[in-house]
């Protein structure tokens, strides 16, 4: 008599598990191949510049390459016609019902299966042509081609937030209504940017001065959880962060102090009117 976990074309639970470690093991390579070719890409088109893009469609596209590796483990796992049929030839197999097949043959299971791996290089494609250039330019929507195109003089106001998990994101509203933001998302930046700025956030609070001289409209909103994420956890990021939220941090004068409280340091933070 057969084994229980045995099933036709000896695909069981151990074909599930060494299937899902394959699974696994290729989500990977491809992560790991379309971030260096996104890397080289976005150094090939933008060079010159300080800039960097926000991938966009990277996270849909891992999402899209992990169900696609999945769809083809679960059409290899399940019996094909041939193997259906010889399961009702077969009177040793153990009383039950048999698995029925769903796709017909093995030759088209597998044909489907290998076009579904097709697919993965044009998930890898769109991930790595579809993003957000900023730059000191402006900000350029980018799918394959340039879809639309923005200067920081286009920009009609600008908004300033803070999520407890993500930190500080920056968004601005371009003269059509656009909303565009610079700081949430995957990166891939140019060489003259990493040697030009240190990071993403002061990158933004170097456009945040030039938009202030320009006297674009700013809002700030969420500072406290700004000020609790980032002064102490992030010493290197809090002054960008400072000034784009607009705190300030002064000491208060010394005829205002306690007389308990001139004997020693005192210091006092208020968060300043935005604007």
């Amino acid at each position: 008599m057969k084994k229980k976990g045995k099933r036709s074309g000896n695909r069981g639970c151990m074909f599930l598990v060494f299937g899902t470690l394959c699974v696994l093991v290729g989500m990977m390579i491809y992560i790991f191949l379309v971030g260096r070719l996104t890397s080289l890409v976005i150094e090939a088109r933008y060079g010159g510049q300080a800039s960097y893009a926000i991938m966009t469609a990277q996270l849909p596209c891992i999402l899209v390459a992990f169900l696609l590796m999945e769809a083809v483990l679960i059409l290899q796992y399940l019996p094909s016609e041939e193997e259906y049929q010889e399961k009702l030839k077969d009177r040793s197999q153990p009383v039950g019902k048999p698995k029925k097949h769903i796709l017909g043959t093995r030759k088209v299971t597998n044909i489907i299966s290998l076009v579904l791996l097709l697919c993965l290089p044009l998930c890898g494609a769109i991930s790595i042509n579809t993003y957000r250039l900023v730059s000191e330019d402006g900000m350029t929507e980018h799918c394959f081609v340039d879809q639309s195109v923005y200067t920081w003089e286009n920009v009609q106001s600008y908004r300033v937030d803070c999520d407890s998990d993500k930190g500080l994101s920056v968004t601005f509203t371009m003269e059509d209504g656009k909303q565009l933001e610079i700081l949430q998302g995957t990166v891939s930046d140019t060489q003259a940017f990493a040697n030009a700025y240190s990071s993403t956030t002061a990158f933004a609070a170097h456009m945040g001065e030039r938009l202030d001289s320009l006297q674009i409209p700013r809002n700030v909103s969420h500072m406290e959880r700004a000020v609790k994420f980032y002064r102490d956890n992030y010493p290197t990021l809090w002054p960008y962060v400072k000034a784009l939220t607009g705190y300030e941090e002064i000491d208060p004068w010394e005829d205002e102090l306690a007389p308990e409280s001139q004997t020693g340091e005192v210091s006092q933070e208020h968060t300043s009117d935005i604007p």
